[in-house]
């Protein structure tokens, strides 16, 4: 399993995206069909990210085309191939990021119900179900204290095998919705073993991802300029070894997220904050129970139609009872660093058009609980480092 995910359908969804693929001139259906490509660039002082980025590095691209297609009234069919590199956290292979049949069986001028079952996006705090495009993320690089890009969890995180309940209902000049999703039991692939454990070396065994549930209730007030939510997460993950392998067990994750985004003329502010738990037990390592958590705060400034700027802080704590790592270093003689990271971020934005899109990041990072370990295997981490990202997309 080479894929980050296998690309693999129910024959409903296969049909679907047979159906999109297909001129609407042979099917008399409305259809939509959007794509976007992107290149990045990285150069980093310190530590590496997106591959060899003290060197320079242009492994970070991303290339999505997406299509949906109204079936029948109330039923849309839509998804989306990918193919992103983020250096060895990500390895650039063709993926379905989604592929979902989308029912609404309820819908009024004040309310609407729908189902979706397929492999869905998960909601998940203000950007999880936009982080595939450039162009719909808050920068060139997410919130690490929240979407967990560089702890190679953006697979797992986005998307899932399964199906959702969601509906909302509008009074005024608000708005309420939730969404409640649960995913069926899953084997990590290879990629995303070696991403979420950091080696470079496939485990000898099966890693699965069961019992996995999602929620997110959101509202929305003045006509959507300022939002709330709340987002819960939860999964177990399961080490089964192969024969004489002397590392097995299991353990519970529970992930939170609060967020709150304010949108005015000129300028935006967002926000949000996580918290997350795990207990369990691997033979190798005992029972753990831990908790983390992290949050950020970021102002947008639009200083005309195509230019904007923007300033984010951003921090990130594997351990909520031990911020800066002094008790891990007391009791492993690890380094204290790799327990926390502040990041302080700078930023530029260009729209030339609505097609073109423009994109420069400063960051400069105390910690380092956000390296990309398999960017930076058999490497000391340095405590204090600086990255440079740039990013040019083009939509349509």
């Amino acid at each position: 399993m080479n894929n980050p995910r296998p690309l693999r359908l129910p024959a409903t969804l296969t049909a679907a995206a047979l159906m999109i693929s297909v001129p609407a001139s042979a099917w008399a259906l409305d259809y939509q069909i959007h794509g976007s490509v992107a290149q990045g660039f990285a150069l980093s002082g310190g530590n590496n990210a997106y591959g060899d980025s003290e060197s320079g590095s242009l492994d970070f691209y991303e290339i999505g085309l997406n299509g949906t297609v109204q079936l029948a009234p109330g039923l849309l069919a839509s998804g989306q191939l990918q193919m992103r590199d983020a250096g060895a956290n990500d390895n650039g292979a063709l993926r379905l990021d989604y592929g979902l049949l989308d029912y609404q069986f309820a819908r009024d001028t004040n309310y609407n119900l729908g189902i979706r079952a397929g492999r869905v996006k998960n909601p998940l705090g203000l950007y999880n179900d936009s982080r595939d495009v450039v162009f719909t993320r808050p920068g060139i690089q997410l919130p690490q204290s929240i979407y967990y890009d560089s702890q190679g969890l953006r697979s797992v995180l986005f998307s899932n095998d399964g199906g959702q309940l969601y509906g909302g209902y509008s009074f005024g000049e608000q708005y309420t919705s939730a969404v409640l999703g649960a995913g069926r039991e899953q084997r990590l692939s290879r990629q995303e073993e070696r991403e979420l454990f950091g080696t470079g070396s496939d485990f000898p065994g099966e890693i699965n991802l069961s019992n996995f549930f999602s929620a997110q209730i959101r509202h929305e007030w003045n006509n959507g300029t300022d939002r709330v939510a709340f987002s819960h997460l939860r999964a177990t993950l399961s080490i089964e070894p192969d024969p004489g392998i002397p590392f097995s067990g299991q353990a519970d994750f529970e992930f939170y997220v609060l967020s709150f985004r304010h949108d005015a003329e000129r300028y935006s502010i967002s926000s949000e904050y996580s918290l997350t738990t795990s207990k369990g037990n691997y033979s190798a390592i005992g029972s753990i129970d831990s908790k983390g958590d992290g949050f950020y705060v970021q102002g947008d400034y639009r200083l005309s139609r195509q230019w904007s700027v923007m300033a984010r802080y951003d921090a990130t704590y594997s351990d909520r009872n031990d911020r800066d790592g002094r008790d891990y270093a007391a009791e492993t003689g690890g380094d204290r660093h790799s327990r926390y990271a502040e990041d302080y971020t700078i930023g530029t934005n260009w729209l030339p058009n609505e097609h073109w899109g423009a994109w420069a990041e400063w960051h400069f990072i105390n910690g380092t609980a956000t390296v990309p370990n398999l960017d930076n295997l058999d490497r000391n981490r340095e405590r204090r480092w600086n990255l440079l990202l740039l990013m040019v997309g083009y939509r349509f």
